[in-house]
């Protein structure tokens, strides 16, 4: 079994750089959505939340949304 030693360092090796690869692509998309999300922010601010510039960065206008339904007294 000794054969297999260098082998299995190999395979240890890959599943490090690997998970360091996962690792930064994680870290991009989480700092790609906190962009996201204070572009939003910003055009919320500049513009007011039922702008049509707000729904085209991907906002939900205001207007778009449904009202809550009342809940019946009991």
């Amino acid at each position: 079994m000794p054969a297999s030693f260098p082998t299995d360092y190999k395979v240890a090796e890959l599943n490090i750089q690997r998970t360091a690869a996962m690792d930064e692509r994680d870290n991009k998309f989480t700092d790609f959505r906190d962009l996201t999300t204070r572009l939003r922010s910003l055009v919320r601010g500049v513009y007011g939340p039922d702008s049509t510039q707000y729904a085209q960065v991907g906002g939900t206008r205001k207007s778009d949304r449904k009202p809550r339904a009342k809940k019946a007294k009991g």
